[in-house]
């Protein structure tokens, strides 16, 4: 079965070599042990992202592929994104990032697709970016995460963004940032990493449905990752205390239910999990799912998540169309390929 995977990720060489002379917030250093390349955040002096040396080795992405019949991978770039840096910098990296991107597609030989990185700390610029990466490289929509240092991403600040996206028809794919409340968590244990990831990814999704992004922007293709966070799960418990408290505790009456809107927007399967698969459909629809690993992050070099995103799918109880759908139709359709 023809399979897209919609969540996979890259790290350009020149974005990464940009990102280490900035000597800035957030540095590439080497594990003095392994010599494995981490992303290193000052701030928060913690590693928060590995980058595998099959970021870069293309020959191997396209054995891992072909071993698991994966056909395209959908490119985006992981965090922390340009976001984390100052304006000036940030576009100086998101035009590294999509320069670098395109050319990696180029060289998967019609086995990817790619989405731009844009720097949304100075939205003026990341709509010129926009337009770069979609009329001249080619790239085939946007990859943005939960939160912009902090801030929700339904602000008014965006809503160009999400226009522009609605005008070019072009999806966007929200990732999980490092998590608002990270801080409170705790860097022990990496539960920032399992599980604040997908519930920052709850208060977006829930944000951009209680403010009303979707009614401004109501051909915006939303793609959120890993499930949807909690919101199949707790999707009804959103609606009744929402619609219960909206006048008192928000201070307006609700003219939707957030559900109404959240089954608008998309989510992926790259939860690993049928049961947590099988939610997600049951709530956003079988239209409404793609099919997801997280590539090359995971165990044995991705190929743990990459054999069980596809065992997860073969055990679906859906029919050869269905899982069809959500394995590459849905995702086709999103990207116009």
């Amino acid at each position: 079965m023809f399979k897209v995977d919609c969540q996979c990720h890259v790290f350009p060489r020149e974005y990464l070599k940009i990102m280490e002379e900035a000597n800035a917030e957030i540095i590439p250093e080497r594990d003095p042990k392994t010599g494995g390349l981490f992303l290193f955040d000052r701030k928060a002096n913690q590693r928060i992202n590995p980058v595998p040396d099959k970021f870069f080795d293309i020959d191997a992405r396209l054995q891992d592929l072909d071993r698991y019949g994966i056909d395209i991978q959908v490119l985006s770039v992981p965090i922390p994104g340009v976001d984390r840096f100052a304006p000036d910098l940030a576009v100086k990296l998101s035009k590294a990032a999509n320069n670098g991107m395109a050319e990696f597609v180029d060289k998967m030989r019609e086995r990817a697709v790619g989405l731009a990185c844009l720097p949304l700390v100075d939205v003026d610029s990341a709509l010129d970016e926009f337009d770069r990466a979609i009329g001249d490289l080619g790239l085939k929509g946007i990859g943005i995460f939960s939160n912009v240092n902090g801030k929700f991403i339904d602000a008014n600040e965006f809503l160009p963004i999400y226009e522009k996206a609605q005008k070019y028809n072009v999806p966007v794919f929200v990732h999980p940032n490092v998590p608002v409340v990270g801080n409170v968590l705790g860097p022990d244990y990496a539960l920032p990493l399992i599980f604040g990831w997908p519930f920052d990814t709850t208060i977006a999704m829930a944000r951009i449905a209680l403010g009303g992004v979707l009614d401004r922007c109501p051909k915006l293709k939303l793609i959120f990752a890993h499930g949807g966070g909690m919101i199949p799960f707790f999707n009804k418990r959103l609606d009744l205390v929402a619609n219960e408290y909206s006048e008192t505790l928000m201070k307006k009456k609700l003219e939707k239910l957030p559900t109404e809107h959240l089954k608008m927007m998309f989510v992926d399967t790259a939860v690993y999990y049928g049961p947590s698969v099988m939610c997600s459909i049951s709530f956003f629809g079988i239209d409404h799912v793609v099919f997801a690993t997280d590539y090359p992050f995971g165990p044995d070099g991705g190929r743990g998540f990459l054999e069980q995103s596809v065992q997860v799918i073969d055990s679906l109880p859906l029919t050869e169309e269905e899982k069809s759908r959500v394995c590459s139709a849905n995702a086709q359709a999103l990207l116009k390929q």
